[in-house]
């Protein structure tokens, strides 16, 4: 495929979910495609071997291969898009709170929405998030006019303790 087509995204994501879920009606591999990246598990060292085989396989079989350099094997733990995924859960990283911590009163509407998008990101990490930051909600409407207030640095500020101290969400 050529780079830079619009569709190429689309398209790759479409061809991995073919392969992974199923080819020459064989059952699927347990794996996960985001974005550009294909994360193949297990729930012990010999069924990811084997799906990890059987991925291959089926790469290979469509006309495909890996950049092996790029390529990590036999993980315990994988940061994916700005999540720890590992035998017990999947927690966000560090550095993702971090960023969340750090950030500044927002001084408009836009540097709110930034902000608000960052903690969606992360809202199924933090329970009873959509009502902590029901002040900020009110203020990205193109309709209110954005004036800070006390209720708003509340929620911010509360918005960035629940951030820094997020759940992490089991398997199941």
């Amino acid at each position: 495929m050529q780079f830079g087509i619009k569709t190429a995204p689309g398209i790759w994501n479409s061809n991995m979910q073919r392969l992974i879920h199923g080819h020459d009606g064989k059952e699927p591999v347990k794996a996960a495609v985001i974005v550009d990246g294909v994360c193949v598990t297990g729930n012990n060292a010999e069924e990811h071997f084997a799906n990890l085989h059987e991925f291959i396989f089926r790469l290979f079989a469509a006309g495909l291969k890996a950049n092996i350099s790029k390529c990590k094997f036999y993980q315990n733990q994988v940061k994916f898009l700005g999540k720890i995924v590992d035998r017990d859960g999947i927690k966000l990283d560090p550095a993702t709170t971090s960023a969340i911590v750090k950030m500044p009163i927002p001084k408009d509407q836009s540097r709110l929405r930034s902000f608000l998008g960052s903690m969606s990101y992360i809202g199924r990490h933090v329970p009873g998030l959509r009502e902590v930051r029901a002040p900020l909600d009110a203020l990205v409407s193109p309709e209110t006019k954005f004036i800070w207030g006390p209720d708003q640095d509340k929620a911010f500020n509360l918005c960035k303790s629940l951030a820094g101290n997020s759940a992490r969400l089991l398997h199941f």
